[in-house]
């Protein structure tokens, strides 16, 4: 009989699978939550934000909430713009079977 390895790493047990799965598990799940929560936040949220000059009662310092409510939607558009750029590019190494070309840093 052919002696089969089945371990994905080479030389880790069986209990490295199951320490990566709840370690994953505990990870992953309060980010997807930080993202759900992240994604009910729009552009008109921060426009009314903004208008009403929205600011924390928690303390007596009051700080301003109305830019971090901006920051949201800037940064989920930003992070679109660079999967679409990272889309094309990779599209580009697909149908041409090179990367596009990279430039050497030019220090000052």
């Amino acid at each position: 009989m052919i002696d089969v390895n089945r371990r994905v790493l080479p030389g880790f047990g069986l209990s490295l699978g199951y320490t990566m799965l709840y370690l994953s598990f505990m990870i992953a799940v309060p980010m997807a939550a930080g993202f759900w929560k992240a994604s009910s936040l729009s552009f008109d949220d921060f426009t009314y934000a903004w208008s009403i000059d929205e600011r924390s009662n928690l303390t007596p310092w009051q700080p301003i909430i109305w830019p971090l409510r901006g920051v949201v939607p800037l940064t989920a558009l930003l992070l679109f713009l660079q999967g679409i750029s990272e889309f094309l590019k990779a599209l580009w190494a697909a149908r041409t079977g090179e990367l596009l070309v990279q430039h050497e840093k030019i220090e000052l």
